[in-house]
């Protein structure tokens, strides 16, 4: 029935339940799991009161966030194997969450 199956996950709690079910999925319909979490691009804000971020400061915290949501589909793809199930992760950069989700199944 299902061949393959994507799952957004940001490590929370709730979004191991989907993890869990994912997984239990792709080992019901022998299907590949593409696990996927979406960060947005750090936003320079300047209103009263702020302080400028610089450019290495920005790209800092973007590694960061990367670094972060990597460890959480490693996660992921250790429980895949686990259980037998051909997985793949991706950190996807989308200031629009639902968009960045979008864009990757139709490039999977």
């Amino acid at each position: 029935m299902y061949q393959r199956i994507m799952l957004a996950t940001d490590g929370s709690h709730l979004s191991q339940k989907a993890v869990d079910t994912a997984i239990e999925m792709a080992v019901l319909f022998k299907a590949e799991l593409l696990a996927v979490n979406v960060i947005p691009h750090y936003i320079q804000t300047y209103f009263e009161g702020s302080f400028a971020v610089s450019d290495l400061d920005s790209k800092k915290i973007e590694e960061q966030w990367a670094h972060t949501a990597q460890k959480v589909l490693d996660k992921v793809e250790m429980q895949c194997k686990a259980k037998g199930v051909v997985s793949a992760t991706k950190v996807v950069k989308s200031d629009d969450i639902a968009h960045g989700l979008i864009d990757q199944a139709s490039h999977y």
